[in-house]
């Protein structure tokens, strides 16, 4: 069951990941979706495992919690991803004093990064927190 488990969360992760891509366009690296897959396919798997299970089955485990799971994160995250301003291209010339509160404005934003970063982590390692205790229970 694990293997199944694990490979519906990893195929809904993979197609939801690529219609994020294409059709929101959201993106402005390949880093942002290395993110979205990760904590899409995290929360997929556990939400999938500890919904009521209902629906077809394939290979003895049932494919709709993960697949309803799955979609509705999937709309969510899309959701709370901020539209990108469009990029505005500067004058090679760039004053001094410019260019010092650029770098004073992203160390003030260092620290917001470093506390999202843990978060992500505290999430991601709940989630697997999740995942194990099913598998135990």
């Amino acid at each position: 069951m694990f293997l199944i488990h694990l490979l519906f969360a990893l195929i809904l992760s993979i197609f939801f990941t690529a219609i994020f891509a294409a059709g929101f366009r959201r993106h402005r690296s390949k880093d942002g979706l290395v993110f979205y897959f990760i904590i899409l396919f995290i929360t997929t798997w556990a939400i999938g495992l500890w919904i009521s299970p209902f629906g077809p089955m394939i290979f003895g485990a049932f494919i709709l919690p993960f697949l309803i799971s799955g979609f509705l994160f999937a709309l969510l995250l899309a959701a709370l991803m901020p539209p990108f301003p469009p990029s505005q291209k500067k004058d090679i010339n760039v004053d001094i004093e410019e260019s010092k509160q650029t770098i004073k404005s992203s160390t003030r934003f260092g620290a917001a990064f470093l506390i999202l970063d843990f978060f992500f982590w505290i999430f991601i390692i709940g989630m697997i927190i999740i995942i194990f205790s099913y598998y135990i229970w």
